[in-house]
C-alpha cells in the first residue's frame, strides 16, 4: 500500500514493535501509535490496543445503519472485543465482520456466541478468514439474511 500512496498516516498499535515504525518512515508516511479508541477521520475509529499476548485493533464505523466493526482476527476475543466497542460508544453493533479466530470451535460453543452476539445488539454478522466453516455454517443458520459472506472484495452496502 505504501508504495502506492505514501500520503496517509498509518494507526498502529504503540505496542508494535519499532521496525513497523521504521517501514513506514522509510516509505515516507506518517505513523500514529495507538493505545486507547480513537478517531482516525470522520466516523471511522480505532478500538485501540486489545489482547494480551497478540494486540490488535479493530475498526469501528458509524454507519446509517449504526456501528459496524471490523476486526482483524480478534485474537483478544470477539465477544470482548465487540463489548470494548459498545463500551467506549455506548450503543449497540449493528454489524461485525472480519477474521474472528472461531475456527477450531465446536458446534455447541458457537451456538453459545451466537447467542452473545444477538444479546450484543448483533444484526448483521460477516465472518472471513480464520472462522472455519463450521462457524460460517452455524451463522449463516443463525442469523440467517443477516449473514454476509466475509473476503476480500465483498461489498456490504452501496
Amino acid at each position: 500500500f505504501l508504495i502506492v500512496n505514501k500520503n496517509v498516516k498509518v494507526f498502529i498499535p504503540k505496542s508494535f514493535p519499532d521496525t513497523t515504525r521504521e517501514i513506514i518512515t522509510a516509505a515516507s508516511a506518517e505513523f500514529v501509535d495507538v493505545t486507547g479508541p480513537m478517531e482516525i477521520c470522520e466516523h471511522v475509529h480505532t478500538s485501540g490496543e486489545l489482547g494480551d499476548e497478540i494486540i490488535e485493533q479493530s475498526l469501528i464505523f458509524e454507519t446509517d445503519f449504526g456501528l459496524m466493526m471490523l476486526t482483524g482476527c480478534a485474537h483478544p476475543g470477539l465477544i470482548h472485543v465487540l463489548k470494548k466497542a459498545r463500551e467506549h460508544f455506548k450503543q449497540d453493533i449493528y454489524m461485525a465482520m472480519g477474521g474472528f479466530h472461531l475456527k477450531d470451535l465446536g458446534e455447541a460453543e458457537l451456538f453459545v456466541i451466537t447467542k452473545e452476539l444477538k444479546d450484543l445488539g448483533i444484526r448483521m454478522i460477516g465472518p472471513s478468514h480464520c472462522c472455519g466453516d463450521l462457524c460460517r455454517k452455524v451463522f449463516e443458520n443463525e442469523f440467517e439474511e443477516g449473514f454476509i459472506y466475509g473476503g476480500v472484495g465483498n461489498v456490504v452496502g452501496a
